[in-house]
């Protein structure tokens, strides 16, 4: 039996069918289906009104941005550490071009751009004589991730003009959101912030109409004596074409039997700038970012503000970078180097503190014999010395003579 809405007109009901979902009236689960998630404060969030928020464009451009310009290459093991091997067949994949028109650092900003949006990033591998010779990223929107019912093990049905192609998982590099509830699949941070994203571009939407208007609440006007509904009308229509808008703030002229009576701000507008502070602070923790980051200083001082840049490297970059480390493992290394090669980013620079506690570093470095110079030298990016590989501390001398031969025995 297909269900009624009943409705009430005065002192008679009707009924009526439901309204199909459509374009005009979607129903929530056609909204996610578009990538777009029904919200209670305001638009349905999708990517693009995401990215319409500030805060939001904030934490997605610094997670991505960081991850395409932190420094990666191909390690091979040796000698109880690790050694940069440049001349690896999948180095430059990781290091420098992913393909012809997109360099490895701008891929990763793609891909991380595309997981925090939509959940997942995806590249397509181009494989030449069993050697992976680029990657091409793949839209969101072209990707459909399937999982084989007996072993569950994902594939990739991608879209093309005319058709479509399953790829397997070793064809493909694929980085998910850190959030994911079958583990391989992604669930977009702006999923879960979906009310909190809401919000901020309400309150925006908000601020805007408020200062369209002059800044100020609407009023009242009132009529001494009885009107018309035209005459009111009329009436309202003369007031917001001469002192709405670009009119506002003007000397008003009102008509005889006319009083204006301004609205004062209530409780909600009062509290409007704590709202879209708290706001930001949902937003930050959705996508694990300090707010420091996001431009809201309200809390910041100068030693929170360096710790929440650490724990931003640690606690919110690492994830991604074991992420993307796996995925180049998974489809650049075979299984049978894997003991001897790994892919491995460099986050120094990002963890680099101010002069004086890196000096300090280094100089407990040398004094204890952890490094040598040339170590130090190439922390600072300088090239090595021919005498810079001893571990002597070069802060002490010794005074003592040294050793005499010992004398010839007779014998």
């Amino acid at each position: 039996m297909t269900p009624t809405i009943t409705a009430s007109f005065g002192s008679f009901e009707t009924k009526a069918a439901p309204a199909a979902s459509g374009v005009a009236g979607p129903e929530p689960w056609l909204l996610e289906m578009w990538g777009a998630v029904p919200a209670l404060a305001g638009p349905a969030v999708t990517p693009a009104s995401a990215m319409s928020c500030m805060p939001v464009k904030a934490a997605v451009e610094l997670i991505a941005g960081a991850l395409g310009t932190v420094p990666a290459g191909i390690f091979r093991s040796e000698g109880g550490g690790k050694t940069l091997d440049a001349s690896h067949p999948a180095h430059p994949l990781v290091a420098l071009d992913a393909c012809p028109w997109m360099t490895a650092g701008k891929m990763r900003e793609q891909l991380t751009t595309d997981a925090l949006l939509t959940g997942n990033g995806v590249a397509r591998a181009n494989v030449v004589e069993d050697r992976v010779v680029e990657l091409n990223p793949l839209r969101p929107g072209q990707v459909d991730i399937e999982f084989d019912p007996i072993t569950t093990e994902p594939h990739y049905r991608v879209q093309w003009i005319g058709g479509s192609e399953v790829l397997r998982h070793d064809q493909v590099m694929h980085v998910s959101a850190p959030c994911s509830l079958n583990g391989v699949s992604g669930t977009a941070p702006i999923v879960h912030a979906r009310q909190a994203i809401s919000l901020a571009l309400a309150l925006e939407a908000h601020a805007a109409r408020l200062f369209a208007r002059g800044g100020r609440p609407s009023g009242l006007l009132r009529l001494d004596q009885h009107a018309t509904s035209d005459t009111i009308k009329q009436i309202g229509a003369t007031w917001s074409a001469l002192n709405a808008g670009d009119q506002s703030g003007k000397t008003a002229v009102l008509p005889k039997g006319v009083l204006f009576e301004q609205l004062g701000l209530s409780s909600v507008d009062a509290q409007f700038m704590e709202l879209r502070t708290f706001a930001i602070h949902e937003i930050a923790r959705a996508f694990n970012v300090p707010p420091t980051l996001l431009a809201e200083l309200s809390k910041s001082t100068l030693n929170n503000s360096e710790v929440l840049g650490r724990q931003f490297v640690q606690f919110t970059l690492l994830p991604w970078v074991q992420a993307f480390q796996d995925a180049y493992r998974r489809l650049l290394i075979p299984v049978q180097d894997r003991q001897t090669y790994s892919v491995i980013f460099d986050l120094d620079d990002l963890l680099r503190a101010d002069s004086t506690a890196r000096a300090a570093l280094i100089t407990a470095l040398r004094s204890t014999g952890s490094a040598t110079a040339n170590d130090v030298r190439a922390l600072q990016g300088l090239p090595s010395r021919p005498d810079g590989d001893r571990l002597e501390n070069p802060y002490t001398t010794s005074n003592a003579a040294p050793a005499a031969n010992p004398a010839p025995s007779d014998d």
